[in-house]
């Protein structure tokens, strides 16, 4: 186990420093080094709560230390990392308050830094269907810790990245499970996971309305909402009801063509947004449309 330079002059304080009595930090610092990462995280957790150590800057640094160190050993455990990320920051943030000196203000802050790396390694680990959640509290975090080394950061790149992979989730589950011919109740989970992925989409282009991916993407999630909607349908269905379906798929089928257009607009001669156009018309009964989308697609494929 490698010790930074803060932690070798803590040790050399307590070793060196003539009226030191056993010193309590150090004990913890000596479980680290053995590898023993819960005795070490048990005794600088008694210490913290000492007399004479509570309101010790140190001790609280060493308190965020260990627990950082724990914390990056914890994947795949997402409840585990939230409370040890959670309460690494918050020891380095209470090491900050007590002791206002320069030097520990940077080495707290170094390791707040680092604390978010983890964070953001973290919230792309638990993108998928069962910790998405966490995926959303790793990166609340990662903001949380770069906002206290840096107030001015700004997040945007990192907002479109993260909502548009959100988003691809919650697609993904929805387009996987609605042919599958859901039960009511899976279908009103599967409803909310649509919606899920809708509003990621729309916080992607409301930071960048000129995003490929949120126009495209949320194009064809919208589409296949209504071409499931047609498939599903029985073919002796009543005809009132028929009519009224169809009329509801319309309305979707209008809502996925501007985004489809857009995409067009910004990657021009794409083979999936021509085929994306083709389709849509194609629902919509647009046959000169349809017919003009498949032209270019067909010019595409000669190329």
């Amino acid at each position: 186990m490698r010790f930074n330079k803060y932690i070798f002059a803590i040790l050399f304080l307590v070793v060196f420093t003539a009226n030191a009595q056993v010193d309590k930090v150090s004990i913890a610092i000596t479980y680290v080094e053995k590898g023993d990462l819960t005795r070490a995280m048990q005794s600088i957790d008694s210490t913290v709560l000492m007399p004479d150590y509570f309101n010790d800057g140190r001790a609280w640094y060493i308190r965020g230390y260990v627990y950082s160190q724990v914390f990056r050993k914890s994947f795949p455990e997402p409840k585990n990392i939230k409370w040890l990320g959670e309460v690494a920051y918050n020891s380095f943030l209470e090491s900050n308050r007590i002791d206002t000196s320069s030097e520990n203000r940077i080495e707290n802050n170094k390791s707040i830094y680092n604390l978010s790396v983890y964070f953001n390694n973290y919230a792309a680990k638990f993108l998928d269907s069962t910790n998405i959640a966490y995926a959303i509290i790793s990166m609340d975090n990662y903001k949380q810790c770069q906002l206290y080394v840096n107030p001015s950061t700004d997040f945007k790149t990192k907002d479109i990245e993260f909502y548009n992979a959100l988003a691809s989730v919650h697609k993904g589950i929805y387009e996987k499970n609605i042919t599958q011919n859901p039960n009511d109740v899976l279908k009103k989970v599967l409803e909310e996971h649509f919606q899920q992925a809708i509003e990621y989409y729309y916080k992607v282009l409301s930071i960048d309305s000129n995003n490929y991916d949120a126009n495209f993407n949320q194009a064809i999630l919208y589409y296949n909402q209504g071409a499931e909607m047609i498939n599903s349908m029985p073919v002796d269905e009543d005809i009132l009801i028929m009519t009224d379906i169809l009329d509801k798929t319309s309305e979707i089928f209008k809502n996925s063509l501007p985004l489809m257009l857009k995409a067009d607009d910004l990657r021009p001669n794409r083979r999936e947004t021509l085929v994306g156009l083709r389709q849509i018309y194609q629902a919509l009964l647009d046959d000169e449309k349809k017919q003009e989308y498949n032209n270019r697609l067909v010019a595409l494929e000669k190329k």
